[in-house]
């Protein structure tokens, strides 16, 4: 996550969204542009004031938006997963322990 509400052109992002089992990595994107994240959020808001309640936003369509509008390019990348419950895995799927 950014260190504050700009993201800088150029950044490279991981965006990810949720929590334990809901917990999403949508990809990693490259800034295209500068742009403040609650300048986008505030003017998705308004176009979308019901999900103003709690557990009703659609982080799937305000990311899209931040797509579409062409501040974010996804880029090609791979996961690294370095094990799960400090239980280190294999490529194979066989624990090293």
């Amino acid at each position: 996550m950014t260190t504050n509400d700009i993201v800088r052109k150029d950044t490279i992002l991981s965006v990810t969204s949720g929590c334990y089992s809901d917990y999403s990595l949508h990809g990693v994107f490259k800034c295209m542009q500068e742009f403040s994240i609650s300048e986008q959020l505030e003017f998705y808001m308004k176009r979308h004031p019901d999900e103003r309640t709690e557990y009703r936003f659609n982080s799937d369509r305000f990311f899209s938006g931040l797509c579409t509008t062409g501040l974010l390019e996804e880029i090609e990348s791979e996961e690294l997963h370095l094990g799960s419950y400090s239980t280190a895995y294999g490529t194979d799927g066989v624990s090293l322990a």
